[in-house]
């Protein structure tokens, strides 16, 4: 298996093959210039809201000293000439302040529209550089889709592990207990499990959530047997696992993976057309046919570790961890743009580790379910066939 480096620099990297590394220098070129203009534009935005607001202020101030300049002139008919003489000067003097309110409201607004073209011009920009964006996008999907093995990369400033597995080459399976029913728990536990039985992994992650008791916190299915049912619920909770549509990452009796949003698993196995291998379920969903969970936003701060895993397409599964903090938004957008994935699943936060060539020491960790990624064995794949 070939350790595939994705670069965030021009120069050429080369795998061990031979052959060229995905590079996405010009990908990260264009997305922090998007991002500078849309930060950019935010800052138009609020500058604009604040002399609206000033505006509006002006505008009461405005009425309110009419009001009392008419209210003056009201008063001084049947009045001496010295009370005529000071309720004229008093609304002389409101009537300069009026001309300085008009003043200022004339400039604010000629403000606003610099503030609006500029923005409009941005935005222009914006527009121009995302299409440059989705054609960079599309190249690097399809240099992805020539990829198997662990990679390294810098997207959007974050470093992130990835292993990239083939069903034609790789197998994918899920681990809780061993035959004593005591939980594997650690990468490390579980490597010593395989190798005694003479197995090198080439990639071992934590499956998901777990419960205080290192129980799988929703649906778990290892080699056919339903270990934990599936969790529907939608308790009154921030916890990252009801942020709904949470989801099922599962493989089926043909070795082929899925995701999908809980609600449709339930139907998929209702409906008994397909026979469930191995499930964990996990949330939230990052991709739902191809959109970004709605609750994401593009600017948060909430940002932390985090682990996931998409289809790429029906042969490939790609599972990433973040070396560095990142938001969801980006999270999602990882498997969105460089893996073109439709569905992806978050598996979990800041405890996550994945194990891999590139990364031979994380071996820690205290999780409940883990799933690795095993070299094939032919005699597995003609067995699942027939059942």
């Amino acid at each position: 298996m070939l350790a595939m480096v994705l670069t965030p620099f021009h120069e050429k990297v080369k795998t061990q093959t031979g052959s060229p590394a995905i590079d996405l220098s010009k990908y990260n070129s264009i997305s922090n210039t998007i991002d500078s203009l849309n930060y950019l534009i935010d800052k138009e935005n609020q500058e604009v809201l604040l002399i609206s607001n000033d505006i509006k202020k002006l505008k009461t101030s405005r009425i309110n000293l009419s009001k009392e300049c008419s209210s003056i002139q009201k008063d001084s008919l049947g009045i001496s000439k010295d009370s005529l003489k000071k309720s004229n000067t008093n609304c002389d003097s409101l009537t300069h302040l009026l001309k300085i309110l008009d003043k200022k409201i004339k400039d604010d607004s000629a403000e606003i529209g610099k503030y609006n073209k500029s923005i409009r011009k941005n935005k222009e920009k914006v527009a121009l550089n995302t299409t440059q964006l989705n054609n960079e996008s599309e190249l690097i999907i399809s240099a992805a889709k020539n990829c198997n093995g662990s990679l390294h990369f810098v997207f959007k400033g974050i470093n992130y592990n990835v292993f990239i597995a083939n069903t034609m080459s790789n197998e994918i399976k899920m681990y809780w207990q061993n035959k004593n029913k005591r939980n594997y728990a650690s990468i490390g536990k579980l490597l010593d499990h395989l190798k005694e039985q003479k197995i090198a992994p080439l990639m071992i992650t934590n499956a998901g959530m777990y419960s205080p008791t290192l129980q799988p916190q929703g649906l778990f299915i290892e080699q056919y047997e339903l270990l934990k049912p599936l969790d529907l619920r939608s308790p009154k909770t921030d916890a990252n696992f009801y942020l709904k549509p949470n989801g099922v990452y599962f493989i089926d009796s043909l070795r082929v993976s899925h995701i999908k949003t809980s609600e449709d698993f339930q139907k998929i196995v209702e409906s008994k057309n397909v026979v469930v291998k191995y499930a964990t379920q996990s949330g939230p969903m990052l991709l739902t046919d191809g959109k970004i969970h709605p609750s994401f936003t593009r600017q948060s701060n909430n940002k932390k570790i985090r682990s996931g895993v998409g289809i790429i397409n029906e042969n490939l599964t790609v599972f990433a961890i973040s070396i560095d903090e990142t938001n969801f938004y980006n999270f999602a957008l990882l498997f969105k743009d460089i893996f073109g994935c439709k569905d992806a699943l978050f598996l979990d936060g800041a405890i996550s580790k994945m194990y891999l060539d590139i990364a031979p020491k994380e071996l820690g960790g205290k999780f409940g379910a883990l799933i690795s990624v095993l070299p094939k064995k032919e005699t597995h794949s003609k067995l699942d066939k027939k059942r």
